[in-house]
């Protein structure tokens, strides 16, 4: 329990977030504790690398759940997630920037990102709500995320000029 407690402490307040706990306990549970009466430090693996399988998890159910593949997904989920992190913070995002009034699904999907445990809805005073990241350390998965959707859009973008470019010869 040292290590845990040594790597979940928040450096500048030196308090544990239950919620950061509960992901990394739950993941234990999962991947460790079902094969080991005995668990050691080695078997637990890195927090970072738990909160993003948390992540990526989250975001598999997600594609699962509404069929959504490919640019479809990359799109979708980068619509969702491109404004939560802003200079290396979590930034707060009005409700109208993630739920599309023309599209019902995008309610459905935030709604079980919350229940995921990826979001949180913020109440306003004026009829309004804002979306943010559950947690601060969510924030190394999104923003890893939104570099590996570029560099695939950018992947993609090459393709298409490569392939004008030989119909043009």
């Amino acid at each position: 329990t040292a290590f845990l407690l040594k790597n979940l402490v928040d450096r500048n307040t030196q308090r544990y977030d239950p919620f950061q706990l509960q992901i990394v306990c739950g993941s234990i549970e999962r991947n460790v504790a079902k094969n080991k009466k005995l668990i050691i430090a080695n078997d637990i693996g890195e927090i970072k690398d738990i909160l993003r399988d948390f992540y990526h998890k989250i975001w598999d159910a997600i594609q699962n759940e509404y069929n959504l593949y490919g640019d479809d997904f990359d799109k979708k989920k980068k619509d969702i997630i491109k404004d939560l992190v802003v200079e290396r913070r979590r930034n707060l995002v009005l409700e109208n920037k993630l739920i599309s009034r023309n599209n019902p699904q995008d309610e459905k999907i935030i709604s079980s990102l919350i229940k995921k445990g990826l979001l949180k809805k913020i109440p306003s005073s004026n009829d309004t709500s804002f979306y943010q990241l559950s947690h601060d350390r969510l924030m190394a998965p999104v923003m890893e995320d939104l570099l590996a959707i570029a560099a695939r859009e950018k992947s993609i973008k090459e393709i298409q000029t490569r392939v004008k470019e030989v119909k043009v010869k």
